[in-house]
């Protein structure tokens, strides 16, 4: 519920700071992101509630940020390796300068959800609150900062993405806080 404040609160102001140019930058980034999001660690991230035992638990973990590399791979591959064809036939060019963000956006994102999931194991829905907290304080803190510097809609992607890097990074402390000996049951068979 904080997170939505903190966002609700923010929104009058970025409304006032960010052109409706800038809105529709961010729209149709949010949107691709959201599309590419579920398929990022190829949904391995919706069985690791799943296993009763922590090894199974944290070897579906890896699994599915491995895919989730993969996936980054192939996005920044898009992106790097063809963007003149991928604007054309994705019609991007509203985010054609931002292109560069997608990859870092589909891995940030993907690897917050995994471990997410990770937590939702755990029944640890309190470190989950947590980090949407200090996401929405990250992004609303960015994007009115660069929109006070006039920085446009990068500004705004930046603050969309890290939303989801503060989390992971807040989530991916605490799993190695508390979990960090699970790490040990990884192995190629188990995998």
């Amino acid at each position: 519920m904080l997170a939505h404040a903190i966002t609700c609160i923010a929104m009058p102001m970025n409304t006032r700071l960010f052109s409706p140019e800038d809105f529709t930058v961010l729209s149709v980034f949010a949107g691709i992101i959201g599309i590419i999001t579920p398929i990022a660690c190829m949904r391995l991230d919706a069985a690791i509630i799943m296993p009763e035992k922590d090894e199974e638990a944290v070897n579906l973990l890896a699994l599915s940020l491995i895919a989730l590399v993969i996936i980054t791979l192939l996005v920044a591959a898009i992106v790097f390796i063809t963007p003149n064809w991928a604007i054309r036939q994705l019609k991007l060019s509203p985010i054609e300068n931002y292109l560069w963000l997608f990859p870092v956006t589909v891995f940030m994102t993907g690897f917050y959800v995994a471990l997410q999931a990770w937590f939702v194991r755990s029944k640890e829905f309190s470190v989950i609150a947590t980090s949407r907290s200090m996401q929405a304080v990250a992004s609303v803190g960015v994007q009115i900062s660069t929109g006070y510097m006039g920085i446009g809609g990068l500004g705004l992607l930046v603050g969309y993405s890290l939303n989801y890097g503060c989390g992971f990074c807040i989530l991916l402390y605490r799993f190695l806080l508390q979990s960090r000996s699970l790490l040990n049951a990884l192995s190629y068979s188990s995998l």
